[in-house]
């Protein structure tokens, strides 16, 4: 090792300051300083080692956790101590930049790396008996080299990688399973040929038309259909999602007649099904106002529970952002933008609600691109786009049960665009979404709870 070599004894001190500050911070610096032998301080790769030794048993981290965890490695002295420990915290303000930092972290273990690397190969082309031979040996040891600090930057069919892809894709090309996951609506699943994957997933309407309950509904049925999903509202309390949570995975026909039969059979057919939404992993978070703090959030959540199969956003225009910008649109554009970088490292289908905006549309055709609320990077950014719309109510006589919602796929950059059908059906008290011809998609299993009993359907 050369005598001066690079190190930034700071940003190693931020990164640790920043773990012990946010419970998060661990996960979005572990995805970049994957080993304590990066830091270049003796005590500072202890503490980052007790670290990761905490984060692997699922508990959260703190001076105290910390500590404990250095004496029993018995690494508490070479660390500094609990003076050390408490010093890192009044290192920096806040552990929003803790990327930033493990950034430089892994930057200075890279050229410490290199340089020994360098001074290696120096030393042997000074003993190489024939040069030419020994160059081309060495060029193999530099390729492994640029690859290591900058990652390969070209692909081919035979890389493992993009061939185990491959192989995958026409796998799930020549079954009939689709290839991503499906949103339980029929009508939707039918334009959606290859499922949802790694997609931005807008889902547009003015107030009060049901984005919300379509997110809802699609969101139970990925966490009982593939796993666990997780939601970032902006919009709604985590008390109250849960609430029309409760309500949708009951039997939509039974619950119809519930609220028939007046609010007291209603909470006693909830209650029944109530063990039925504990055993969804559905994940909200509602404290996060700003979009770069639930970004972050949902990277770190992703990172320690690699299961999340699908996020979602409630909803665009609701979001604050730390950056200054210029009104409106470009406050809009800007946090889409950090939703797609989102979801490029994340690699998960991102559900986004936005709002329409209030020009007029005439009712057989809805509303078009061109009334997405701040419309500019919404429209360059999304995958797919659903608008949702109500037909005038003068032109139809509506249930106090069930509404008819208008849905149409907007744009989807691997498939077909067009209206849905005749529609989705929403089921007004129950806040849930179903297919009017086909019903509810519960796959192979069956709700929890019911019974043989065949229920006359109310409607």
């Amino acid at each position: 090792m050369p005598l001066n070599p690079p190190k930034n004894i700071e940003a190693e001190r931020a990164v640790l300051g920043a773990c012990l500050m946010d419970e998060n911070a661990i996960y979005l610096a572990r995805a970049i300083v994957a080993k304590p032998e990066l830091f270049f301080g003796d005590n500072h790769q202890a503490i980052y080692k007790a670290m990761l030794e905490i984060a692997d048993k699922g508990r959260r981290i703190d001076s105290v956790v910390v500590m404990t965890q250095l004496m029993q490695d018995g690494a508490l002295e070479l660390a500094g101590g609990a003076t050390y420990l408490a010093d890192l915290t009044a290192a920096i303000p806040t552990s929003a930049n803790v990327e930033y930092y493990s950034e430089a972290v892994a930057n200075s273990a890279l050229a410490r790396e290199l340089m020994l690397k360098f001074s290696t190969l120096a030393k042997q082309a000074a003993k190489a008996r024939d040069a030419r031979e020994y160059a081309a040996e060495s060029l193999n040891t530099l390729e492994a080299v640029i690859r290591e600090v900058g990652g390969n930057s070209s692909a081919a069919p035979t890389d493992e990688r993009i061939s185990d892809a491959l192989d995958h894709w026409l796998n799930r090309l020549q079954g009939d399973s689709p290839m991503g996951m499906m949103t339980g609506i029929w009508e939707i699943d039918q334009k959606l040929h290859y499922g949802l994957s790694d997609e931005i997933i807008v889902i547009a309407a003015r107030p009060s038309v049901g984005k919300t309950a379509l997110m809802l509904t699609i969101a139970e049925h990925v966490a009982r259909r593939y796993g666990p999903v997780y939601i970032g509202s902006a919009e709604s309390s985590a008390e109250k999602l849960f609430q029309r949570l409760n309500a949708i995975v009951c039997p939509h026909e039974k619950f119809i007649l519930a609220c028939r039969d007046g609010r007291k059979a209603r909470a006693q057919l909830m209650q029944q099904y109530l063990p039925s939404l504990r055993r969804r992993k559905i994940l909200v978070n509602d404290h996060a106002r700003y979009i770069e703090d639930m970004t972050t959030t949902v990277r770190a959540h992703c990172l320690r529970d690699p299961n999340i199969t699908m996020v979602f956003l409630d909803y665009l225009q609701r979001f604050d952002t730390r950056k200054k910008t210029r009104g409106e649109t470009e406050s809009v554009n800007h946090i889409m933008r950090q939703i797609a970088l989102l979801r490029d490292r994340i690699k998960r289908p991102v559900v986004v609600l936005s709002q329409l905006s209030r020009g007029e549309y005439k009712d057989e055709w809805g509303p078009g691109l061109n009334h997405l609320k701040q419309s500019g990077n919404i429209e360059q950014d999304a995958d797919i786009v659903l608008l949702l719309w109500k037909k005038e109510a003068a032109d139809h006589e509506e249930s106090p049960w069930t509404a008819e919602v208008q849905a149409r796929i907007a744009k989807q950059r691997d498939g077909p665009t067009g209206r849905l059908g005749k529609g989705l059906q929403l089921i007004r008290p129950q806040t849930l979404f179903i297919s009017p011809e086909h019903g509810r998609d519960l796959g192979d299993e069956q709700m929890e709870f019911s019974t043989d009993d065949e229920d006359e359907v109310p409607f």
